[in-house]
C-alpha cells in the first residue's frame, strides 16, 4: 500500500500533525537559484538554524547543488532524519520534487511543520512524524542537544513513545528517485528496511556515515545491490552512492547495460554513437576529447576539415571512424553530423573537439533523453533569444544557459549548442545536405527542429560537469585562408533563418505558458524589477514594456541570471503583426507587473496591446 493511501480523516498521511499557524516571528528569508525561500529559525543556538540564518543560505548547500542535477524531472525524494527541513525544502522548492519528510523529534518535526507552512508547501512534502528502521517497533529519542537538534536519534524501546517503520512498508510501490538518510548512526537500519525499494526502484542514496565503521556497515548492504560510492561531501562524511552500470556478465557491456535501464522508454535503440568535427591543427586537444567519449560509446565519428591525413592516435581504433576533407569549407562545424547518416535506431551526440566530457555523461545524456521519450534534442548548452531578434553572436541578443555552469532544473530553449547535445535518430534525421552554409551547425538544427516540431531542452548539471580544453588552437573560422574566410562568416544568414523560424517556439498554441507582462518605469530598473518578479515557472514568457529597445538593455537581461525568454517592446514603435498576435493569444492567462516610484506593484489586466501600452 502506499503512504499516500494511508491516510488519516482530513486528508493527513499517518504520523503527520495537523497544519500549523505561519510563523510571523524569527523568520530568515534566502533567495537562491531564483527562488525565494523563508526559514523560521527560533533557536539561535541551534548549529544548523545559526549556519542558516549566517551564510542566508541553504545548510550544506554545496552538496544540494551536486546532487539536484542527478535527478529526473519531477522526482520523488525521501529525506529520513529531515530535522527542521533544510535538504526537503531544496529539493521540493529548487528541483521541484514530491518530497516525504520523515523526523520523530517532536521540537524539530515544530519547526519542520512551520517552515513547509511558511513556503506553501505542504502539497509538496508530506511530513510524517515517525522514525525509520528496519521494521516496525517503538523508540524513545536520545541525545537531544540544545545546540544541535540534528544530533537526536532514535533508540529502541518497548512501548516508546516514537512509532518506527521500515520504507518498505511506508512507501509500498511507490517509486522514489533518491533517499538522503541522516539519523545519527542509524542508517544501515535505515537501509535494512529499504532493500525493496532499492531493487524496485535503484535510487540514488545519500548518506551520512561519520566513522569508518559506519561507512563499512553501508557500503556492505550497498555493494550486493549494484551501489558504488562515488562522491564524499559536507564535514560530517556524507556519501553520495549509485547504482552502476558496469557490466556483471562477460555477454553484457557498457552501453548494453545503459540501454537496458531505459528499454521501453523512448523508440527502439540499438546502439549509442557520437559524431565530432575537428579543424587541422587541433590534435592536441582532439585526442583529449576522443579519449574522454570512446570507453563510452558503441562508436565515433570524426569528421576531419583540413586534414591531409587521418591522425595517428586515430588509426587502428576499431571504434572511430574517419571522414577526410582535405579543403574542409564546406561544412566545417556541422561534420559532427556525417556520422548520423550511417547509423539507425540509434542515440547520437553531437560532441566538439575542445571539450573534456565526464565520465557519466553517456549514461545522464541518455538518462535524459528517455525521460523526454526519446521526442526532443537534449544538451548541455543552450541559447534563449531576446527578441524582436538581432545578430544572433550581438552583445544582448541571447541569454545562454552554458554549460560551464550549473543547472538545477531541465530548462527549454531555442538554440541548443550542437557541441553537448543528444538526439535519437528515429526522431531527428538531419542530413548533410540540409547544412546549408558552414560554421551554423547549431542555426540549422534549429530550423529543423522548428519544422518537425521538436523541442530542444538544457538538463540540468553541476558546474564544470564539462570542461573547456584550455589548449592554443585555430578555430574553423581561423583556419580558414583569407581567400576563403568570407565562406565561414555567417551571420547574416544566421540572421535570416532564425528571423524565420522564430520568436517564440516556447509557447506553441496548444501550450499553457507561465506569462508575464512587465512595464518599466525607467529602462534602467530592469534587473530589480527582473529579481521581484514573483515567478515559479521554469519557462516563462516576458513581455517588457520599454521606452526603447537599445543594446545597453538588451545586454543587462542576456547578461543578468533569469534566463527566460523575454519580448521587448518599445512604447512608440509600430507593432508588427506577429506581436499583435502573440499578445493577444497569451494575455488573458498573463499576469501584469509595472515599476512604479522604484516598487514592483501589480498592475490590472488588460487585453489589448495597445491598451497596455497606453495605460502603463
Amino acid at each position: 500500500m502506499s503512504v499516500h493511501s494511508k491516510l488519516k480523516a482530513g486528508g493527513q498521511p499517518v504520523g503527520a500533525a495537523s497544519p500549523t499557524t505561519v510563523p510571523t516571528m524569527n523568520v530568515t528569508r534566502i533567495h537562491a537559484f531564483q527562488q525565494d525561500i523563508a526559514f523560521y529559525l527560533p533557536k539561535p543556538s541551534d548549529h544548523i538554524q545559526k549556519i542558516i540564518r549566517g551564510t542566508k543560505k541553504f545548510y550544506e548547500q554545496s552538496m544540494l547543488v551536486e546532487i539536484g542535477p542527478l535527478l529526473p524531472d519531477s522526482p520523488t525524494v525521501v529525506d529520513v532524519g529531515a530535522n527542521i527541513g533544510n535538504h526537503s525544502l531544496f529539493f521540493a522548492k529548487v528541483t521541484g520534487a514530491k518530497v516525504l519528510a520523515f523526523e520523530p523529534n517532536p521540537e524539530a518535526y515544530s519547526i519542520l511543520e512551520a517552515n513547509v507552512a511558511l513556503n506553501q508547501l505542504t502539497e509538496e512534502i508530506d511530513l510524517h512524524k515517525i522514525g525509520v528502521g528496519s521494521g516496525e517497533g517503538r523508540g524513545e529519542i536520545n541525545n537531544v542537544s540544545d545546540i544541535n537538534l540534528g544530533m537526536a536519534k532514535v533508540v529502541s524501546a518497548e512501548g516508546g513513545s516514537v512509532e518506527i517503520r521500515s520504507l518498505d512498508d511506508v512507501l509500498g510501490s511507490q517509486h522514489v528517485d533518491l533517499i538522503k538518510i541522516d539519523v545519527e548512526g542509524m542508517e544501515c537500519e535505515v537501509l535494512k528496511g529499504a532493500r525493496g525499494v532499492l531493487e524496485r526502484c535503484k535510487p540514488l542514496v545519500i548518506a551520512e556515515a561519520a566513522t569508518l565503521e559506519e561507512l563499512s556497515g553501508i557500503e556492505h548492504l550497498l555493494r550486493p545491490l549494484g551501489y558504488r560510492k562515488v562522491q564524499r561531501y559536507n564535514d560530517t562524511p556524507t556519501f553520495l552512492f549509485q547504482y552502476g552500470f558496469e557490466p556483471r556478465a562477460a555477454e553484457e557491456t557498457y552501453t548494453g547495460n545503459i540501454l537496458k535501464s531505459v528499454e521501453g522508454k523512448m523508440p527502439k535503440t540499438t546502439g549509442i554513437y557520437a559524431g565530432m568535427a575537428t579543424v587541422s591543427g587541433n590534435e592536441v586537444a582532439l585526442r583529449a576529447a576522443v579519449t574522454s567519449l570512446l570507453p563510452q560509446v558503441d562508436g565515433l565519428f570524426v569528421y576531419l576539415n583540413g586534414f591531409s591525413e587521418v591522425p595517428s592516435f586515430l588509426q587502428g581504433l576499431d571504434k572511430v571512424k574517419c571522414h577526410l576533407d582535405s579543403d574542409g569549407t564546406r561544412y566545417g562545424d556541422a561534420g559532427k553530423f556525417w556520422g548520423l547518416g550511417q547509423v539507425r535506431d540509434a542515440i547520437y551526440l553531437t560532441c566538439d573537439d575542445d571539450i573534456l566530457y565526464p565520465q557519466d555523461y553517456i549514461a545522464r545524456m541518455t538518462q535524459e533523453l528517455s525521460d523526454c521519450g526519446g521526442q526532443s534534442v537534449i544538451c548541455v548548452h543552450g541559447s534563449l533569444l531576446v527578441q524582436p531578434l538581432e545578430n544572433f553572436y550581438t552583445n544582448g541578443a541571447r541569454s545562454v544557459l552554458h554549460f560551464a555552469n550549473e543547472l538545477i532544473r531541465r530548462r527549454q530553449v531555442h538554440v541548443p549548442g550542437t557541441g553537448t547535445c543528444a538526439f535519437h535518430s528515429a526522431v531527428v534525421d538531419i542530413t548533410l545536405d540540409q547544412f546549408e552554409a558552414p560554421n551554423m551547425a547549431d542555426i540549422w538544427l534549429t530550423k529543423f527542429m522548428a519544422a518537425k516540431g521538436i523541442e530542444s531542452f538544457v538538463v540540468p548539471h553541476r558546474k564544470a560537469w564539462l570542461l573547456p580544453l584550455k589548449v592554443n588552437r585555430p578555430t574553423i573560422f581561423e583556419a580558414s585562408s583569407n581567400a576563403t574566410k568570407g565562406a565561414y562568416d555567417t551571420s547574416a544568414k544566421q540572421q535570416s533563418v532564425l528571423t524565420e523560424i522564430l520568436p517564440l517556439s516556447i509557447a506553441k498554441p496548444d501550450a499553457e505558458p507561465s506569462v508575464l507582462c512587465l512595464s518599466l518605469e525607467k529602462d534602467d530598473n530592469i534587473l530589480s524589477a527582473l529579481k521581484e518578479l514573483p515567478v515559479a515557472a521554469r519557462d516563462p514568457i516576458l513581455f517588457v514594456l520599454c521606452d526603447a529597445v537599445t543594446e545597453d538593455l538588451r545586454a543587462k537581461i542576456a547578461q543578468s541570471s533569469y534566463s527566460w525568454e523575454v519580448h521587448l517592446i518599445g512604447r512608440n514603435q509600430t507593432l508588427t503583426a506577429q506581436q499583435k498576435d502573440l499578445f493577444a493569444r497569451l494575455a488573458p492567462e498573463a499576469s501584469f507587473w509595472k515599476v512604479e516610484k522604484r516598487r514592483l506593484v501589480a498592475h490590472e489586466v488588460v487585453q489589448d496591446l495597445s491598451d497596455w501600452r497606453s495605460q502603463a
